[in-house]
């Protein structure tokens, strides 16, 4: 019987060679679109533009959150890195 070999990705970031966790890249993420977006008011209060947007509408969060990721992946500011568990385990 063939058995399905389980992969692992994660990131580093190319200038330090840190590997950046999920919500890592998440944060910055959230920090960007909330430095480039105008806070949402309602009635008197305020609200983050990566929080409504995600709370509102996560799909177009995460194929935003996906676009940025594949665009800094490009421009080698992060580097995606597979591995399979046994590797991404040895490496603990």
């Amino acid at each position: 019987m063939k058995t399905q070999v389980q992969k692992y990705q994660y990131y580093v970031d190319t200038s330090t060679n840190k590997v950046i966790y999920d919500n890592e890249l998440e944060d910055m993420f959230n920090d960007l679109l909330d430095d480039t977006t105008p806070v949402i008011e309602i009635l008197g209060f305020s609200y983050s533009p990566s929080r409504v947007l995600k709370e509102v509408d996560p799909i177009a969060y995460n194929e935003e959150f996906s676009n940025w990721l594949d665009n800094e992946c490009s421009e080698g500011v992060f580097e995606a890195v597979e591995l399979t568990i046994k590797q991404a385990q040895a490496k603990r």
